[in-house]
């Protein structure tokens, strides 16, 4: 999608432009970014702000010269980019690229990054659901039956978009037993449930319902978010479903200049060296692959999956165990945001086990769309 004849710009000098970075200058991209963009007034180095990133100028946008060879990439957080689009469209600047944190092209350009990294420097294949690999004729007999549970809570914002139902995904209630409010038939505090601890674990109560609940008749098993969802087609499902893969997960996030140091950037970093301590104590032999996530570029977000039954078993077997532990050892937190520690800390939990696991599991990434 990109034409070396352009000139491109990043608009957006923080977190999510560091990464749209880091992933376009590296192969297969091999981009040429000529400079970021910040709105104006440009407060400049006296205020702390960098002059330069990674040797790449910051210019405030109204200094910027464009015409028919210049192209704007939009890389913030959700928040910011209709205002930014609104001052593009006011410049005369039609159809910037929206590499925004949810977006589903920067998932999917990402996603390309990784693959060349997996390939190039881990030694192992890349597999996209969608790319057609799966997609031969599914063997008769076989087929495992498969069911996607969608979280949803009562505290969840309107959706503007419609969202499609298909038989193989069903919503669930998290959080339930902490509010009477019901907005979907099956909820995640019947049965054995850690329901009312869903403001700390988040979509995790969703997590060891499934684990504990769901009907035997299903061979895989999955979790997404109201807003997060993979994007399956019934062609997608039925070679899935009669193939030999054991977990599919979306493309990883990326992290400048590395996933612990974010971590600490954005969350609290007492937390995960309680983490490092659970598993020191509960499977020491995770800890090198802890090293590993700890200084890589790459983490498996929002505790998104598709697996098998019985690797789903084995997952929750090793997870909740250094949840429990982080939970008792850690307070809960005034700040509603960073009081969801338990789920933050999972989704790079994730990551350690599936890495811990590389050679034994047979594991496949998706897109995933991101609802409005």
């Amino acid at each position: 999608m990109f034409d070396t004849d352009k000139k491109y710009f990043i608009y957006g000098a923080g977190d999510v432009g560091r990464e749209v970075l880091y992933c376009l200058q590296r192969a297969p991209h091999n981009l040429k970014i000529e400079a970021f963009l910040v709105s104006n007034p440009y407060a400049g180095p006296d205020a702390g702000l960098e002059e330069t990133i990674d040797n790449i100028p910051i210019i405030s946008f109204e200094d910027l010269e464009y015409g028919q060879d210049v192209e704007i990439i939009v890389a913030v957080l959700e928040k910011y980019r209709d205002e930014i689009c609104m001052k593009l469209d006011f410049a005369g600047i039609k159809n910037p690229i929206l590499m925004t944190f949810e977006s589903d092209l920067w998932c999917e350009e990402r996603g390309k990054t990784y693959a060349h990294y997996r390939q190039e420097f881990e030694k192992r294949p890349y597999q996209l659901l969608q790319d057609g690999i799966f997609h031969s004729k599914p063997k008769k007999g076989g087929q495992k039956q498969l069911l996607v549970y969608a979280a949803k809570s009562h505290m969840d914002k309107p959706l503007k978009e419609k969202v499609s139902h298909h038989a193989w995904d069903q919503d669930i209630q998290v959080g339930a037993a902490l509010t009477n409010i019901r907005i979907a038939h099956l909820t995640d505090c019947s049965g054995d449930h850690i329901s009312e601890k869903n403001r700390q674990y988040c979509e995790l109560t969703a997590l060891y319902w499934i684990w504990k609940n769901a009907g035997a008749e299903y061979g895989y098993l999955g979790l997404c978010h109201y807003r997060r969802r993979f994007t399956l087609s019934r062609e997608d499902v039925d070679c899935l479903t009669s193939s030999d893969v054991d977990v599919v997960v979306t493309n990883p996030v990326v992290n400048v200049p590395d996933v612990l140091t974010m971590y600490g950037k954005n969350h609290i970093l007492k937390d995960w060296e309680t983490m490092r301590d659970g598993i020191r104590k509960q499977c020491s032999q995770y800890l090198d692959s802890l090293a590993y996530v700890e200084t890589s570029n790459y983490y498996i977000p929002y505790n998104m999956f598709i697996m098998k039954r019985e690797v789903l078993n084995q997952y929750c077997e090793w997870l909740f165990p250094i949840l429990e532990y982080c939970e008792a050892m850690c307070e809960p937190r005034k700040d509603a945001y960073q009081n969801r520690f338990i789920g933050f800390l999972a989704e790079r939990l994730m990551t350690v086990y599936f890495y811990h696991h590389r050679e034994r599991l047979k594991i496949i990434f998706s897109k995933k769309h991101f609802c409005e």
